[in-house]
């Protein structure tokens, strides 16, 4: 079963906060960026491998930088079936730090959560191994949703979410994940 991850488009923080599951609002270069999503997703659907497969479903982190492109591609892919929204799709959670300037972020926090991501949580926050469990317990799931398998079932996510999973296809360690390239408004072919 192959499904098409795609992480958000750009996000506008003039501020340079800290935000996973805070909701942020798109940059104003949204309509553009979602054009060129809309053209690469359609070139890549009309590639040879895929000319006989379209998009079956679609699944969207809640967050609202996630949900408003999901409904922007559902219209333009004329898919019928309404967004399926869950949880586990949310990015990382950064507790305290939420909403905070990274520049206001107490460096004693900061530097610890630095040296040790995986296993130190900003405060209230998440463990990266949690948020680990979290991404493969929603693979794992998918995985045994009934669907056509001409169809791709498609993710509407985040970037940190996006590279944990390719850390687990790879095998890459979880200290690592941040040297997986994942743009905004990229597209990613994962099989399961």
């Amino acid at each position: 079963m192959n499904l098409i991850l795609i992480r958000h488009t750009r996000i506008h923080n003039p501020n340079n906060i800290c935000y996973g599951q805070y909701e942020i609002d798109l940059s104003n270069s949204f309509p553009r960026e979602l054009e060129e999503l809309q053209k690469n997703l359609s070139e890549f659907l009309l590639s040879p491998e895929n000319s006989s497969r379209k998009i079956g479903s679609i699944y969207s982190s809640p967050s609202k930088r996630c949900t408003l492109l999901a409904e922007k591609l559902r219209k333009s892919l004329n898919i019928d079936t309404p967004i399926i929204r869950d949880e586990r799709l949310m990015e990382y959670n950064f507790g305290d730090w939420e909403g905070i300037s990274w520049d206001d972020i107490p460096e004693t926090e900061s530097s610890d959560w630095m040296k040790d991501f995986v296993n130190t949580p900003p405060p209230n926050g998440e463990i990266m191994t949690e948020f680990s469990e979290r991404v493969e317990q929603f693979l794992l799931d998918i995985k045994n949703v009934p669907t056509n398998e001409d169809n791709f079932k498609t993710i509407i996510t985040h970037g940190g979410w996006i590279r944990i999973a390719m850390a687990k296809k790879l095998n890459i360690p979880l200290q690592k994940i941040f040297e997986i390239e994942v743009d905004y408004g990229s597209i990613t072919l994962y099989e399961l």
